[in-house]
């Protein structure tokens, strides 16, 4: 769709009481469209979505919190042994005799592979910008392509180095392991089994779709979609809010196979919290100690084709929360937005 949600009425759907706190927790953003879905034993029917600006069922660009669904699926394809983590992603990817063919999946899911960033250096990282400058897809390359940046990558050991590269190899990977395409990968392994009605991968080059709310540049206007096919695994998923009830519902209270050894953490990382609380990683996930509030906290955040996203959960508490906010200029902190909509006063 081409159409722009404008930021003058900011209507409000979903449910009246969330989509009002909500309203709130964005005061003095520049946004133009936020969504919401909320889990929790509290709430009467379990479960609740709302939207400012924009119907959450609608989809948006959930980016790197796609790793996180990564790690699902790398669990359950542990525990049923498809894959092992101590497999090389030269098994699976032309990689033979490259350092990057002998690292292990799980140093790719805790991000201690010692891949970059992203592959091709600086040349690569000023195509990128130049192209977000121009509302351009930043990173179009194919899966060759995205091969040919691991086969040319040093890998540099180095403990924890958070990598969209190390991800997209991690979704590639998995893919080949079980004889599918990315874009099928998610659908056979979360959308199906669970029903997620909008939740999906977009081929390359696609348009978007009806329910596809459309992406913004850095100055807030039209932006092409993000479709890359190298780099999807790190960011390309879409979902709606309705499609992440579903996914909280089912990690929270009837997880598939090997989905709760994701939050198992693997590795320390430097992360601290606003309150100092220390970080650890499990598969795709970030886990954060406990506090005197809530549980141990799983959380993954993400930014990508004009939206921020974040996804926390609160599994001993059995409650979380998601939120997509649309702000091409990136201004919104998404992850204090889903905390306070999980822990603040009670809705519904």
């Amino acid at each position: 769709m081409s159409e722009e949600i404008s930021n003058d009425a900011m209507f409000r759907y979903g449910d009246r009481s969330l989509s009002a706190k909500l309203q709130r927790a964005l005061v003095g953003t520049d946004h133009v469209g936020a969504c919401v879905a909320l889990v929790s034993t509290e709430l009467p029917r379990g479960s609740l979505t709302a939207g400012v600006g924009v119907m959450p069922e609608r989809t948006f660009h959930m980016g790197s919190i796609g790793k996180a669904l990564n790690g699902l699926i790398y669990s359950s394809m542990v525990t049923e042994g498809t894959v092992s983590s101590e497999d090389t992603l030269g098994t699976f990817l032309p990689l033979d005799g490259v350092a990057a063919g002998s690292i292990t999946l799980e140093s790719l899911a805790t991000h201690t592979s010692g891949l970059p960033t992203i592959g091709g250096g600086w040349r690569a990282s000023f195509r990128s910008r130049w192209r977000l400058l121009r509302k351009k897809d930043p990173q179009p390359e194919t899966l060759d392509e995205l091969v040919s940046l691991l086969r040319d990558t040093p890998v540099r050991p180095r403990g924890f180095y958070y990598s969209n590269l190390g991800g997209s190899a991690l979704g590639h990977a998995l893919a080949v392991a079980d004889g599918v395409s990315y874009p099928d990968l998610i659908s056979n392994r979360i959308a199906k089994p669970l029903g997620c009605p909008t939740l999906y991968v977009p081929e390359p080059g696609a348009p978007e779709l009806d329910d596809d709310i459309p992406g913004l540049s850095i100055f807030n206007s039209a932006q092409e979609p993000w479709t890359g096919e190298g780099y999807a695994p790190a960011g390309g998923v879409r979902a709606s809010a309705d499609d992440m009830v579903i996914i909280m519902n089912a990690i929270l209270n009837s997880p598939l196979p090997g989905w709760t050894n994701a939050f198992t953490p693997l590795r320390r990382t430097d992360l601290e919290s606003s309150e100092g609380l220390s970080h650890s990683i499990g598969a795709g996930w970030f886990i954060q100690e406990a506090s005197a509030s809530t549980g141990e906290l799983a959380w993954h955040n993400g930014s990508a084709n004009g939206f921020g996203s974040a996804f926390v959960l609160d599994r001993e508490n059995r409650r979380g929360a998601f939120v997509s906010v649309r702000d091409g200029s990136m201004q919104v902190d998404s992850l204090s937005v889903a905390l306070t909509l999980m822990s603040g006063e009670k809705v519904g």
